[in-house]
């Protein structure tokens, strides 16, 4: 049987830095001290305060930006299929292995499938590549570690990105195209492009 890899791409964050209130003079910055931190306040000398503060609030803005990033990577890991993926999955798995490759770190990937409880064959990590998707060395790693031909695989995914790296790297692709989108102007164009996971599992079984 050959297999047909489903790229669960990892996601990208977009991290918005929100800029503080400028503050207007060193005696703001020391009331500032004083209300959060009492115990470093002391009288406002312009310039150190000033240094210091700011410091202080770009270790602020690190810490949100760094947090947001973790709860956003917690929502992924919890995410679940959509309604007909799993009995459409479980149809196409009676003939063809069913393969993941994710842009996700493999503790990511462990903990993922407690949510979507789909038995894949294997789920692989871009970190074994060292790189991460539309790398051509991600798909051609999973191949390798799966043993097959690169003409053998065919690659699912619901992001025009990762169906234009697959098939620019030797992979057969199907695009689910659940949003109507148009996949775009290029020469790795997919092989199949349905609606539904569930229409590509009426194709091929």
């Amino acid at each position: 049987m050959k297999p047909a890899v489903g790229g669960a791409s990892g996601s990208t964050a977009r991290l918005v830095s929100v800029t503080p209130k400028r503050l207007e003079s060193a005696e703001e910055i020391g009331v500032l001290l004083a209300r959060h931190h009492p115990d470093e306040a002391t009288e406002a000398k312009p310039g150190l305060e000033c240094v210091g503060a700011g410091e202080h609030r770009a270790e602020q803005r690190q810490e949100a930006v760094e947090e947001a990033v973790r709860d956003l990577v917690a929502h992924i890991e919890r995410l679940r299929p959509f309604p007909e993926v799993p009995e459409a999955l479980a149809r196409l798995q009676t003939r063809y292995p069913l393969v993941v490759l994710s842009n996700g770190d493999p503790d990511m990937l462990e903990t993922a499938k407690r949510y979507h409880g789909i038995p894949f064959d294997h789920v692989i990590s871009v970190a074994v590549a060292n790189a991460f998707k539309p790398h051509i060395a991600t798909y051609t790693k999973a191949a390798e570690i799966v043993g097959v031909r690169m003409n053998e695989v065919l690659f699912i995914a619901n992001h025009a990105f990762d169906c234009i790296g697959a098939k620019s790297a030797g992979m057969r692709t199907a695009f689910i195209d659940r949003r109507r989108r148009p996949f775009g102007i290029t020469p790795h164009q997919p092989d199949l492009i349905v609606p539904t996971m569930k229409d590509l599992a009426n194709l091929l079984v």
